[in-house]
């Protein structure tokens, strides 16, 4: 409905997102809020403005999954901290 172009789906993973994936001090967890074909929702304790490129993966166990290139849509603060969606690139 509106201007959405996919489904969205709720799903409450553990993500990593980064500003500089070459940099792992730089790697901060955060938890998606929900996710569609175009980018992803999630919560964050560090405010990201928009327009700026992030990437972002899920936490496996120990393994890690491959960084997603995005770029950042919205910010919002809410009670769990920083509501960030992100389209990806």
């Amino acid at each position: 409905a509106g201007k959405r172009n996919w489904t969205r789906f709720a799903d409450g993973v553990l993500l990593e997102f980064t500003t500089d994936p070459a940099q792992p001090a730089e790697w901060k967890s955060g938890y998606m809020h929900n996710v569609s074909q175009g980018g992803c929702g999630f919560w964050s304790k560090r405010e990201l403005s928009t327009r700026t490129a992030v990437w972002v993966r899920e936490v496996v166990d120990e393994e890690h999954s491959p960084w997603l290139p995005a770029e950042v849509a919205h910010c919002t603060r809410g009670l769990r901290g920083f509501l960030i969606g992100v389209v990806f690139a």
